[in-house]
């Protein structure tokens, strides 16, 4: 099992941001993923590419990217570009994570946001990875050296995308409603995306299967749980749902939607999660950030080690 940690631009670069990314390094991550968000009700928001370059001069090994950008907010062309010159910067620790998109993506979109406006998107993205050649508009485009190493990260929930994931991404993941510690909800994702892996001649062993979710961690297991709660209730408010549709969550579904609780709570959950076939856990680090870090590194990560 791998560890990724999801990060909101929300707080000063420096020091907050880099900060947090050193602690996630320190805590025995993999990886840290950085939301490519335009919107963030309440909140200060940076550019994502700014904060990750940010971490990458501040880190040595931990692997960063977006989690997740998409095909609307920026041209595929500039997110290549972009994201060759992360690997460069962090040494060839760069990864793209990539989806569909949110709200914003949908009143941004010409068209609205499809599946296949998407594909195109990646295919353009991996053909300049891979050093090859692009026109668009008569113009050509072309990397100084071919980055084909950089691993692509589709986000998926409905079944046509998990499919789409499993043909033609390195790797899956597991987003929205599929972020729950539901043994069979997961395992039926799992079985989509190796059905797309077969699609394209390949078996699941070649697609990596992310799951995302939200942690919050105390030894005081309520205190853990309001601070998914709280995080959950402004992510409510940035979808727009009414007061009334919020009151609709009991506390057992904030629970069940996230890691939150104590370690070994956190621990029994991630058990249930690897079981289903889940190679890797991007947890959104929410509540107290350093708490929640501090806990990850001392108990939870070592215990999958």
């Amino acid at each position: 099992m791998e560890f990724g940690a999801g990060l909101k631009p929300d707080e000063p670069i420096l020091p907050n941001m880099v900060d947090l990314g050193r602690l996630s390094e320190e805590a025995g991550f993999d990886y840290i993923g950085i939301f490519d968000d335009l919107l963030l009700v309440n909140h200060r928001r940076s550019d994502t590419y700014i904060v990750l370059s940010a971490i990458a001069i501040n880190t040595d090994r931990i692997k960063i990217g977006t989690w997740a950008t998409n095909a609307y907010t920026r041209h595929p062309l500039t997110t290549a570009y972009s994201i060759a010159s992360l690997d460069e910067l962090s040494g060839g620790r760069a990864y793209l994570g990539f989806a569909l998109g949110g709200p914003h993506v949908k009143a941004l979109a010409p068209g609205g946001a499809t599946l296949q406006k998407s594909e195109e998107a990646l295919k353009i993205i991996r053909e300049i990875l891979s050093g090859g050649k692009i026109e668009i508009n008569s113009w050509e485009y072309q990397l100084h050296e071919p980055m084909p190493h950089i691993p692509i990260y589709w986000g998926a929930q409905a079944e046509k995308s998990l499919r789409m994931g499993g043909r033609i991404a390195d790797g899956v993941i597991l987003g929205g409603p599929l972020g729950w510690v539901d043994e069979p909800v997961l395992k039926g994702a799992v079985s989509l995306v190796e059905k797309g892996a077969r699609d394209s001649g390949r078996s699941l062993k070649d697609v990596k299967i992310w799951m995302n979710i939200n942690v919050s961690l105390s030894l005081d297991r309520e205190k853990a749980i309001d601070g998914v709660k709280s995080y959950m209730e402004t992510l409510f408010s940035y979808l727009r749902a009414s007061p009334d549709k919020r009151k609709l969550w009991p506390r057992e579904m904030f629970e069940k939607k996230s890691l939150s609780g104590t370690p070994e709570d956190c621990i029994r959950a991630i058990k249930v999660v690897e079981r289903c076939g889940i190679d890797a856990i991007m947890m959104a680090i929410t509540g107290d950030k350093k708490e929640t870090l501090r806990h990850l590194r001392e108990t939870v990560i070592p215990s999958f080690k």
